[in-house]
């Protein structure tokens, strides 16, 4: 008796590996939104720091006031210098 060589996969055998890769599907997404989520807070936190880096560098370089604001229309801090100040005297 000669036996024949498999190289097909059974059905159980293809079921397994989509059970498999389904159950680490349902880890990953998750695990990846919150990562995402974090990341966009974290970009726009440094977004309001490097305004009110902006801000303050111009304030010093130009010895003004400058003020910044959120604009609520366009979900954005703007920056925007006064006069600069008069000599004291």
């Amino acid at each position: 008796m000669s036996r024949r060589l498999r190289r097909a996969f059974t059905l159980i055998e293809l079921m397994v590996v989509i059970l498999l890769i389904a159950v680490m599907a349902g880890v990953i997404v998750p695990a990846y939104s919150r990562f995402y989520a974090k990341s966009q807070f974290s970009n726009a936190a440094r977004q309001v720091q490097d305004i009110f880096a902006f801000a303050r560098e111009q304030a010093i370089a130009g010895d003004t006031t400058v003020i910044v604001h959120f604009d609520q229309q366009n979900h954005t801090f703007i920056a925007t210098g006064g006069q600069p100040n008069a000599p004291a005297s």
